[in-house]
């Protein structure tokens, strides 16, 4: 990992310190509870936001390049769900609004994640909240999920 003075490193913590996210915004990597690294991933596109599910099952993403929310596997970093957080918050059943109009170039801020898919996140003055059934499946997620069947 290298940080930059332009990169802020965000990072993530699975529930009782099993697991560490970190990004330094070019790549993602896990390390266990002992601080041992388990795993990189190259994200390819710069990782603004980073939220683990407490139990560290989901993994999800802000990409700062296309405004991309993006959810992994978190033990394997297999993408599984992504959506532009514009079409998320469109989409949405419910947001509150804590600002003015809605910017289209606003980068996604805060994420989070529960064990069960529920997703919310801030973006230029508005929260919403989601579900992983509101985003696209990655074709090889559905692979995955088939071969675990």
């Amino acid at each position: 990992m290298r940080l930059t003075d332009e990169m802020q490193p965000h990072l993530a913590i699975v529930e009782g310190g099993a697991g560490v996210f970190v990004s330094d915004g070019e790549q993602i990597a896990l390390f266990d509870g002992e601080g041992i690294l388990v795993k990189t991933m190259h994200t390819g596109y710069t990782v603004g936001a980073l939220a683990c599910s407490p139990d560290g099952t989901f993994l999800l993403t802000g990409d700062l390049d296309s405004n991309i929310i993006r959810v992994y596997n978190g033990k394997n970093f297999t993408p599984t769900h992504q959506r532009f957080a514009v079409d998320l918050l469109a989409d949405a059943k419910k947001t509150q609004s804590i600002s003015s109009a809605l910017a289209a170039n606003t980068a996604v801020g805060t994420l989070a994640i529960t064990n069960k898919g529920v997703i919310v996140f801030a973006m230029s003055g508005m929260i919403c909240a989601t579900n992983l059934t509101r985003m696209t499946a990655m074709p090889n997620a559905k692979l995955i999920k088939a071969v675990e069947s």
